[in-house]
């Protein structure tokens, strides 16, 4: 019997610890940012989901008027993939600045090392470029722009 309720125990856990404090945020509206932060849905993702998987927006969310001109817009075709220039400027301003500082310096490191394959990580993690154009000059930690880069290095082997 003791397997069967630690068995029980694990199985309920996840579902106990998603609804821990339900009640509270529903009667007395009382919210926790941690928790709210872990399950935040975009209402432009939402919306750009359903127009891409010509799915009708929630009501409940969205007024008559955002769906209506959401049908208007969907008798344009539309391609999978493919993205608004809204909806990619909403997404790059929900990034961190280091997460951005991130992906610039992928984005610089590609760049150097499709011009010059032989330069070494380190080389790299002190280039201008990719504390200048990457934004990686504010974060000089030891492994911190290595650890962003180290997959994208060519290979020796070919």
């Amino acid at each position: 019997m003791d397997s069967y309720e630690s068995y029980l125990y694990r199985f309920s856990r996840r579902h106990w610890e998603l609804v821990d404090g339900l009640d509270r945020a529903y009667k007395l509206r009382l919210y926790e940012r941690k928790k709210l932060d872990t399950v935040h849905i975009d209402r432009t993702n939402i919306l750009v989901f359903c127009r891409l998987y010509r799915i009708q927006p929630p009501e409940f969310w969205f007024g008559e008027e955002t769906i209506e001109n959401i049908a208007a817009h969907d008798s344009k075709p539309v391609v999978k993939g493919s993205r608004l220039q809204a909806d990619i400027d909403s997404f790059w301003q929900s990034l961190s600045h280091k997460q951005k500082a991130r992906v610039m310096t992928r984005e610089v490191a590609a760049i150097l090392w499709k011009d010059k394959p032989e330069l070494k990580i380190t080389e790299l993690t002190e280039h201008n470029d990719i504390k200048k154009y990457g934004m990686a000059i504010n974060y000089g930690g030891v492994h911190t722009i290595r650890n962003w880069i180290k997959d994208l290095k060519p290979s020796r082997i070919k």
